[in-house]
């Protein structure tokens, strides 16, 4: 079954589509707020996913909103709570496109909004413009919404849906995004749209599911609306820029590019298609799903790594994982094997990597705790390297390791979620870090619950459903193997910002 109702296929020199799943002939398409303009009627239509297609080569006339600089007399500026600027008062783009982010230049820049300090005006397309097959189109609306202070108040998709346990900071550039892929024909009903980061472009299709996969457990009473959900991950979720500026960019109505948020939302979706719930109720949001994880293997294929950095980049390891396992595609999350010789990982631009890095990972390893325990949590980064702190008794922790442990919060209620869908799929030796599930039995003790408040909605995580999931079924996991590799990093040279992969057995 497809994800949106069908409609008569027929031929319309000038008609605009919004929900047709059947290839067509149209002169431009609608989706999110954007409109593009053909110079001829062209055949087109959806992916699986919902994202439009277009046989080309294709000339786009013109796309609306119209890209251009600002009119507006407000100032738009912004900082990070640390003070480090973000948006800037500048009025050369906004509404921007720009085509195959991460084909030719890193995803920490972007051609969409020139408030945002990732902006790269090399990158904004104008048009007309000619797509080739291959060629993937972004195109954005831009925020105009402002609060009676003058700042941006953009909307965002988690607070619309009322899931966003604190309050959204609401000054993001860019308000909705929309994909158009330009294809040399037009593909199967059931396709997948290609990864739109970088140069490669595979195809995958939904008859591939392996729908028998995933378990069927009764779903406790705080299970969520499922158009809930299916609203938050149905639009793409862009992983530009990819720093910290994300916070400030957008787009707001796709989706949420913190780290604990897309932890949140990436578990609580897997976990809902994990219980007993009919597979048509489920079609949509799987969809969803493995496109997410379709997207971001073609992130890391470009060259992304997900260094840890506060609460930023946990969340993109999980969905890849998911994605493979559903289409038997065990490729998505073969991670590059740990070099014998230099294991150095630095975290900067044009610092070589030398395996695919996940803030997870980073920030989970064996030792010897203060408290007597075992598995520990360390921030690694935020703002520059910083110590492992669990080791030393918390009367000795100064003003840095205390701010570690507001972040080890942040993390950890977002791991539960994470470290039990991977349990339930049997994923745990893909996974490859023993430690994360570990720390995260840990981390959901009793005897580690008494250090924390009773705060958060659901108790030791963020969400009740998540909280839930993990009192019915934790202890009921398949059997499974573990990984067989166990790594901690650690820093070699803090003022180089030099660190190294080194060997970190379990206990």
């Amino acid at each position: 079954m497809l994800p949106f109702p069908r409609i008569p296929c027929f031929i319309a020199a000038t008609l605009t589509l919004t929900t047709a799943l059947c290839a067509e002939m149209a002169r431009e398409i609608s989706q999110y707020g954007i409109t593009w303009k053909f110079d001829k009627p062209h055949e087109v239509g959806q992916f699986v996913s919902g994202d439009y297609w277009v046989v080309g080569p294709v000339t786009i006339v013109s796309v609306s909103p119209e890209p251009g600089p600002s009119d507006s007399d407000a100032k738009d500026s912004s900082k990070s709570i640390y003070g480090a600027t973000a948006n800037i008062d500048d009025k050369r783009m906004r509404n921007g496109s720009m085509v195959n982010p991460g084909k030719d230049v890193s995803l920490e820049q972007q051609g969409l909004d020139s408030r945002n300090k990732s902006y790269n005006e090399s990158l904004s397309v104008t048009f007309p413009l000619e797509l080739k097959p291959a060629d993937i189109l972004v195109s954005s609306v831009s925020s105009e919404k402002y609060d009676d202070k003058g700042k941006l108040a953009t909307p965002d998709v988690l607070g619309e849906q009322k899931i966003f346990y604190t309050k959204a900071k609401g000054d993001y550039v860019v308000e909705s995004a929309a994909l158009l892929t330009c294809v040399a024909q037009a593909p199967a009903k059931d396709a997948f749209r290609p990864p739109y980061a970088g140069s490669k472009r595979p195809v995958y299709y939904a008859r591939d599911i392996k729908w028998d996969k995933l378990p069927n457990l009764p779903a406790p009473k705080s299970m969520p609306k499922w158009e809930t959900y299916e609203r938050v991950h149905e639009r793409p979720w862009l992983e530009i820029p990819s720093s910290w500026l994300v916070q400030y960019f957008g787009p707001s109505l796709n989706g949420n590019g913190y780290g604990r948020e897309v932890s949140r939302m990436n578990n609580m979706a897997t976990l809902m298609l994990m219980t007993d719930a009919p597979q048509q109720q489920k079609e949509k949001l799987m969809y969803e799903m493995i496109q997410r994880g379709i997207d971001l293997r073609g992130v890391v294929d470009s060259g992304r790594v997900f260094f840890a950095d506060g609460g930023w980049w946990q969340g993109r390891k999980w969905p890849i994982m998911f994605a493979g396992i559903m289409l038997e595609e065990p490729s998505f999350y073969d991670w590059p094997a740990m070099p014998a010789g230099d294991k150095r990982v630095r975290p900067s631009k044009a610092a070589p990597h030398p395996t695919v890095v996940f803030q997870e990972d980073l920030d989970t390893y064996y030792g010897k705790g203060a408290e007597g325990q075992d598995v520990l949590w360390q921030m690694c980064w935020h703002s520059g390297p910083k110590p492992p702190y669990q080791e030393k008794p918390e009367s000795k922790w100064d003003k840095n390791d205390k701010r570690s442990n507001g972040y080890c919060l942040i993390n950890s209620t977002t791991y539960v979620g994470t470290a039990l869908s991977a349990l339930l799929m049997g994923a745990k030796a893909d996974w490859n870090h023993d430690a994360f599930f570990d720390y995260t039995d840990y981390w959901m003790s009793d005897e580690n619950f008494q250090k924390f408040p009773n705060w958060l909605p659901g108790k030791r995580t963020a969400d009740p459903f998540v909280e839930d999931m993990w009192a019915m079924y934790r202890d009921k996991v398949p059997a499974q193997a573990n990984g067989k590799d166990n790594w901690k990093f650690v820093w070699v040279d803090m003022n180089k910002r030099i660190g190294e992969w080194v060997e970190n057995p379990k206990p």
